[in-house]
């Protein structure tokens, strides 16, 4: 039998360059495995000392002295605008507490400081072994993001809310404290499948088991917008009720007051 009869057996064959091609593309882009916690997560749907008065954000911007320094990576993508981020940070805030925010043009509108304080990137102690072994021994990392948001309520004119700011100095110095937060990604890096075994270890939204490091900024980044809007809500938590109250009865319509 001629050796050309056994389809798909030979090294040339189809088959063997699909596995092949696999091959190269987990040497070149490696095999990965993260979790992600942060101490700061969104708590819930809904905030019943705040949802008389709904808000918005209108303005968004992104400040960092850390290094790494930019937005690169920070929240999902290579890198973002202050409007981009403002985009962003609404969704996730819609998707948070839908009953809190909203896009309307009478909600309360809110300027937001997001601040990268700090960055840093740690490879584990037992790197060398890593790369003695050529990552057969997965190479371990650990990432960690520090953060302070500052919040500002946008209100200009001669509208109700405008003059219920204004009436209330305490409100506004509450409503601008600063909160802050940390997000951490731990997880490991392999030229070889063994880097496919999951990460051990407590994650606050889905680890991320996968090729490459692409999906590992997207959830990344999707946790640090989700912590963004809850300190935007620990910050307008800050004011006590019957003064949220009061600015809803002068903004809301006089039948539903």
């Amino acid at each position: 039998m001629s050796a050309t009869s056994h389809a798909g057996g030979g090294a040339g064959s189809p088959r063997w360059r699909i596995v092949t091609a696999g091959l190269l593309g987990l040497w070149l882009t490696g095999c990965t495995s993260y979790r992600f916690t942060t101490t700061l997560e969104a708590q819930g749907k809904s905030v019943p000392g705040l949802e008389p008065v709904r808000f918005t954000i209108v303005s968004v911007i992104f400040v960092t002295n850390a290094v790494p320094s930019g937005a690169i990576n920070t929240f999902g993508s290579l890198s973002v605008t202050d409007r981009e981020l403002g985009e962003r940070l609404m969704a996730t805030a819609i998707q948070c507490y839908p009953t809190l925010f909203t896009r309307d043009a009478d909600a309360v509108p809110l300027k937001v400081m997001v601040e990268k304080t700090s960055s840093s990137s740690l490879m584990g102690v037992d790197g060398c072994v890593s790369c003695l072994t050529l990552t057969i021994v997965p190479l371990r990392e650990t990432r960690v993001d520090e953060f302070r948001i500052q919040v500002a309520c946008e209100v200009a004119g001669p509208s109700a809310v405008a003059k219920a700011m204004e009436d209330q100095p305490e409100f506004m110095k509450a409503v601008g404290a600063p909160v802050q937060f940390t997000r951490k990604d731990m997880g490991w890096i392999s030229f070889f499948p063994l880097g496919l075994i999951p990460f051990p270890g407590h994650s606050d939204v889905r680890r991320v088991v996968g090729v490459g490091d692409e999906a590992v900024h997207r959830a990344s980044g999707q946790l640090t917008l989700q912590s963004c809007v809850e300190a935007i809500v620990q910050s307008l938590r800050r004011v006590d009720k019957t003064q949220w109250e009061q600015i809803r009865r002068q903004t809301a319509p006089p039948d539903s007051r």
